[in-house]
């Protein structure tokens, strides 16, 4: 038998543990489909519904086949996974408070304004996320740095929210995370929301004396994910 626990990383005041129920769609992709049902429900974040539809994540590096060129996807050891999708889960909880700060910023603003602003300010999130840990019953052994280290965890996933895409609500990559300027042109009718973005960046540097800015945008409608952040020093 594998157990899963779950770790809201995001929406969520503190860590969630619980059993899980999850389907996954096995493709040699670092983003799967599959379906979440924690139990019990959660009271907010994720898995609030059964069978909600999910996006998880695997981290993989590739290899090459001396033999055929090719590079294979290979996964990596249950710790380094662990630890590489524990880093990512960092990164998004802080780009969610980060972008988050801004509204409040926007809200003392406007309350110093004798006339509304011209035009409509997006709402716009990353999307809810935690981290899925699989179990296995016996003990397995991990060999690093010349150390052995018994531990029962088999896989480790960063599981999202599932970003709705369709003939309306395009995949859009709104600003690079090595360019400051936005990717869409003035003309396009994503350049607004694109803008909007660069003003958040402005407000993040302000609010954490120049510590840290989100410099990766992208998403669909209302919803973000895969963020990075910039940090100094």
């Amino acid at each position: 038998m594998t157990h899963f626990s779950l770790f809201a990383s995001t929406r969520t005041p503190a860590l969630m543990e619980s059993y899980l129920s999850i389907a996954l769609t096995v493709a040699c992709l670092v983003t799967n489909l599959g379906r979440l049902t924690p139990s019990p429900l959660a009271v907010s974040g994720l898995g609030q519904t059964r069978h909600q539809p999910v996006a998880v994540k695997q981290p993989y590096y590739r290899v090459k086949d001396r033999t055929s060129g090719y590079a294979n996807i290979t996964r990596y050891t249950p710790a380094l996974e662990t630890s590489k999708i524990h880093k990512d889960a960092n990164v998004h909880y802080w780009a969610h408070a980060l972008l988050s700060s801004t509204y409040p910023f926007i809200d003392c603003a406007l309350s110093m304004s004798s006339e509304p602003p011209p035009f409509e300010i997006p709402h716009v999130r990353f999307v809810d996320a935690a981290v899925a840990i699989t179990h296995s019953e016996g003990t397995t052994v991990q060999v690093r740095s010349g150390k052995t280290k018994y531990s029962t965890v088999r896989s480790c996933y960063l599981v999202e929210e599932l970003i709705k895409v369709d003939a309306e609500e395009e995949f859009i990559k709104y600003i690079h995370n090595s360019d400051a300027k936005p990717l869409p042109d003035p003309d396009d009718p994503h350049f607004p929301l694109a803008e909007f973005f660069v003003f958040t960046q402005h407000v993040q540097y302000k609010i954490t004396g120049g510590l840290a800015i989100i410099s990766d945008f992208q998403g669909s409608g209302d919803l973000l994910t895969d963020p990075q952040i910039l940090t100094h020093p």
